[in-house]
């Protein structure tokens, strides 16, 4: 077990260990997300939050795919990078890994740095079968369809996430319970799925649009999508008593113009390719 040694409860010292307030939640065990690997799907705005959240949980093992490298316009909002990543153009995955080693606040937490595009991981790959968890933190839908299509196959759920400015969702794919990423496609998605609408630079082209993005958005969303994950960790292992609910069958929208923050059930799509008769 990672970075656990067996210890009576005499000599325990709550604040020697990192973990020690989060295990006062009821029904917490530290060594399921000690134990769990999360597969975290771009390494950018909401990528950088969502990794430092799972540093902080505890969780074993974090994979991160991207291809891109850094630019000066992503350091307001991702807080692993640095000036030199950009002026060196370090690639995103493997600047993230690195600085969030350093964070690590348990000793044994393994980030693993993935340089490419998600679309270029085969379905059956060892980086889907063996992560317990999809976090979808891309810039386009193609790539978000590419991961759905991963979690029908492979049984795993899948987080996705997206922000514009102040606006910001997080939808969980429990595979063959709940509606999936195809199932509430419109045709505006299907018709630019192959478009990337970044909040920096690509490595491919220079001249896609960009889009609003400010951190405190991008924090609220990783922070709930990170939530979500550990419930979806711990609810694993206890199959017959899942403590813990969770947003699986509905999209969170946050509306930071308005405050507004509410759930959304979507319905499957009996008809949908992809996930009808799984």
């Amino acid at each position: 077990m990672h970075g656990f040694s067996k210890v009576t409860v005499e000599d325990y010292d709550p604040d020697a260990d990192p973990s020690s307030r989060q295990r006062l939640v009821e029904g917490w065990r530290q060594e399921d997300l000690a134990e769990a690997k999360i597969l975290v799907a771009g390494a950018g705005a909401i990528g950088n939050e969502l990794v430092k959240n799972f540093l902080l949980l505890g969780i074993g093992t974090i994979q991160v795919v991207d291809f891109d490298y850094v630019i000066n316009a992503n350091l307001n909002r991702c807080i692993f990078f640095r000036r030199e990543d950009a002026r060196e153009k370090a690639y995103k995955a493997k600047a993230l890994a690195r600085r969030a080693k350093e964070a690590d606040p348990y000793g044994y937490i393994r980030v693993v740095p993935i340089v490419k595009s998600i679309t270029e991981v085969p379905y059956e790959d060892e980086i889907f079968r063996s992560s317990d968890v999809y976090v979808s933190a891309v810039d386009n839908v193609y790539s978000r369809l590419y991961l759905n299509v991963a979690s029908i196959m492979n049984g795993k759920p899948l987080i996705d996430t997206g922000m514009l400015d102040f606006d910001g969702y997080v939808h969980i794919v429990d595979p063959g319970r709940t509606a999936c990423l195809h199932c509430i496609l419109t045709e505006h998605q299907i018709e630019t799925m192959y478009e990337r609408m970044s909040c920096s630079g690509s490595i491919l082209e220079e001249t896609i649009p960009k889009v609003p993005s400010i951190p405190t958005t991008t924090s609220i969303v990783a922070a709930v999508a990170a939530q979500e994950t550990a419930k979806i960790i711990l609810n694993s292992h206890d199959a017959t008593n899942h403590k813990y609910q969770t947003l699986a069958g509905k999209i969170f929208h946050y509306g930071g113009r308005t405050g507004f923050a509410g759930t959304f059930t979507v319905e499957r799509n009996p008809a949908c390719i992809i996930c009808g008769n799984a």
